[in-house]
This record gives C-alpha cells, sequence and structure tokens, in this order.
C-alpha cells in the first residue's frame, strides 16, 4: 500500500528525528559499543583493579635493575634518634649511594654514604673520608638493601592489604592511580623505622598505569613514638638509568 499527502509527510518527519537512536540501536549490535566488551572511550574494559595495580608495581620494581629515591618525613617528635629522609640510587642487587638524613643524639646530619657487598660507608659533615660504619650507629638498616626483592621497598607492596582505588594524582607531567592500602608495621620498621610493629601502617601508592611503576608511596604510622602518628613520602624515578657505584677512595 502507498501512503501519499499530509499521512506521508508526517511518517517521513517522524522517521527523520529518530533516526540517530535507530543508528545507535543498529551499531550496538555490531560489538563496539560501550557495554561490548572492547575498550571504550574510557578504557574501562582494560583498567586494572586496586589489587592487580599493586601487583604490577610490585613486578615492575623487582624488574629494574636500578631506581632513584628522595625519602622525607614529616611530624618527626623531637629528640629522636632515627632515619628522617635522604636521597641516592640503589643499584640491584646490593649497592647504593647517597645521603641519608639522621637524627643521632639530638644532632640532626646529612651523612653521605656508599653500600656495597654488604659494607656500608659513610662520611660524616665534617669527616675528611669515607670509614666502614654499622648501619646501626644512624639507626638505619642497610641502605644496599633497598633493591632486595624479599627485604628491600618491594615489600611494601608485597604485604600491602586491602587495597582499594582512590582517586588520581600527578608526578610531574605523568598522572597516577593513587591506591590505598595497609602495611604490617613490623615489615615497614625493617625498612625505615617503627616505635610500635604491632600498629599497621597506613599508605597512599601513586602507580603509573601505563608503565606499572611505583612514583610515589606515603606512608602515615606511629614511625618515632607510640603515641605518635608521623608520615614518610618516597618518591622513586629514573627507573633502569645506570648509576656507577664503587668504593669509595676518598
Amino acid at each position: 500500500m502507498r501512503v501519499r499527502g499530509p499521512v506521508a509527510a508526517a511518517l517521513t518527519a517522524a522517521l527523520l528525528a529518530a533516526g540517530p537512536w535507530l543508528t545507535a540501536c543498529s551499531g550496538s549490535s555490531s560489538g563496539s559499543g560501550p557495554g561490548s566488551g572492547s575498550a571504550g572511550a574510557s578504557g574501562s574494559a582494560t583498567a586494572l583493579s586496586a589489587t592487580e595495580l599493586v601487583a604490577k608495581a610490585r613486578t615492575t620494581l623487582d624488574g629494574t635493575s636500578s631506581v632513584h629515591f628522595v625519602l622525607t618525613s614529616a611530624d618527626v617528635p623531637a629528640g629522636v634518634s632515627a632515619l628522617l629522609g635522604g636521597e641516592g640510587d640503589a643499584v640491584r642487587p646490593d649497592r647504593f649511594a647517597g645521603a641519608l638524613d639522621v637524627n643521632v643524639a639530638g644532632a640532626r646530619a646529612k651523612v653521605s654514604v656508599v653500600s656495597l657487598g654488604g659494607k656500608l660507608y659513610a662520611k660524616l659533615p665534617f669527616s675528611a673520608k669515607y670509614e666502614v660504619t654499622d648501619p646501626a650507629a644512624f639507626h638505619v638498616p642497610d641502605p644496599g638493601a633497598f633493591m632486595s626483592p624479599t627485604t628491600g621497598v618491594t615489600q611494601l607492596l608485597a604485604t600491602a592489604t586491602g587495597a582499594a582505588s582512590a582517586g588520581t594524582s600527578r608526578a610531574g607531567g605523568t598522572v597516577l592511580q593513587n591506591v590505598t592500602a595497609q602495611l604490617p608495621g613490623q615489615v615497614v620498621g625493617r625498612i625505615l623505622v617503627s616505635a610500635d610493629p604491632s600498629q599497621p601502617v597506613r599508605a597512599t601508592f601513586g602507580i603509573d598505569p601505563a608503565t606499572g611503576q611505583l612514583l610515589t608511596a606515603t606512608l602515615v604510622g606511629p614511625f618515632f613514638a607510640r603515641s605518635s602518628v608521623s608520615t614518610f613520602t618516597l618518591a622513586l624515578s629514573r627507573y633502569g638509568e645506570p648509576a656507577d657505584i664503587r668504593v669509595p677512595t676518598a
């Protein structure tokens, strides 16, 4: 049956108005829509969960040959003798060169250190040369173990529980996915310091989802006093860049 006149015109107008909706409905059956299982504009189909992102960051850190780090602290009680911060290069398996900020006997000092082969060489601010030193003298673990897969900073990722996505942040021009988690106090105490290892530590990891690199870690817990909450902030960079670390000659 052929429809003519005003009725035909009305039908044509209705079909034209519904055209975009009809096109969207017919297109969704081709498997290219947001719910089709392919990565849409948001990329949600390929996004990692918080737990998967932490696992990827651990694998990436364990797989790199070297990393540069900067460690800072905040809300530190007066008079503590402990590691407060530092900066340096860590090279697998057991090498480190940089400077540590420590507080010993109430005096804060920046100590230049080189660690390799299980020996720590330290030069105090007013010293003319490096001397083999026990890390315990500065209330620090051996920084040469920083890259150890069993006792180093990667254990912060390995022992994290309750991982949850917490929005995004930036490290330079890189957009990071933040993940919050809890860490055992005794693990953090072995890597940094803890006045009460029985208390868990709150952590926020900033991870580059594209590379899997852990670039920031903020730790909150009783590091220096059981009744006082302090913060450590760790920034990692220069993954895999060469660093020539040798026994100091002066």
